[in-house]
């Protein structure tokens, strides 16, 4: 899982007299301390996922590549798969989750499920007892991605930052690492982003 800025880094030459491999190591750690504080200035990041072999094609699903901003008082996040798909794909029992975490647990307090019914994709914000709290404006910015857009007090009134991540449930799939829903009596892929940690957005 990388993290990456939208912001260039422009390095101005200055008069190093390091040479070799301790001039080249100088600037790497140079490099690498300015994009960690440009990332952290401008609250921009991605976050982008690369399947592991037995997962990879399992799902339609199949989470590339996440990413937020904040635009004023509205947040957005966005998320994109590698394969493209359509609200009747989503329309069989699929579903897109994005999970926030306001406080220092691991719990999510506020979650955003995007679904599709009858070939219309809607988003709804939930809070950790799965009481609905609002709709949820959704976009489709291509055939690969979804996009949700809500004001930053959904969240928290006054909130500073955050950490979320994704999940993404694909209903019918075939991969034998699949899990088994014991309910439906189907075949799940489950995907996730990052897999096993949080984005933070610092408004």
């Amino acid at each position: 899982m990388t993290v990456v800025s939208h912001s260039r880094i422009f390095l101005k030459e200055g008069h190093l007299t390091l040479t070799g491999l301790s001039k080249r190591l100088a600037l790497g750690a140079i490099t690498a301390l300015t994009t960690v504080g440009l990332m952290a200035s401008v609250g921009l990041a991605d976050t982008r996922s690369h399947p592991d072999e037995s997962l990879e094609g399992a799902s339609f699903l199949d989470i590339e590549e996440i990413r937020h901003r904040h635009d004023g008082r509205q947040l957005v996040h966005t998320l994109s798969t590698y394969e493209p798909w359509s609200a009747d794909d989503l329309d069989n029992g699929s579903s897109i989750l994005f999970k926030f975490n306001l406080d220092r647990d691991l719990a999510a307090e506020r979650v955003v499920k995007v679904v599709a019914e009858q070939g219309e994709i809607s988003a709804a914000m939930y809070n950790s007892s799965g009481r609905r709290i609002a709709s949820i404006a959704v976009e489709r910015p291509d055939n690969s991605s979804v996009e949700v857009r809500f004001r930053r007090s959904l969240l928290m009134s006054g909130l500073k930052r955050y950490r979320w991540r994704t999940r993404t449930s694909a209903h019918g799939c075939d991969d034998p690492n699949t899990e088994i829903n014991p309910i439906a009596n189907s075949m799940r892929c489950y995907d996730y982003a990052p897999n096993n940690d949080q984005i933070t957005h610092r408004l």
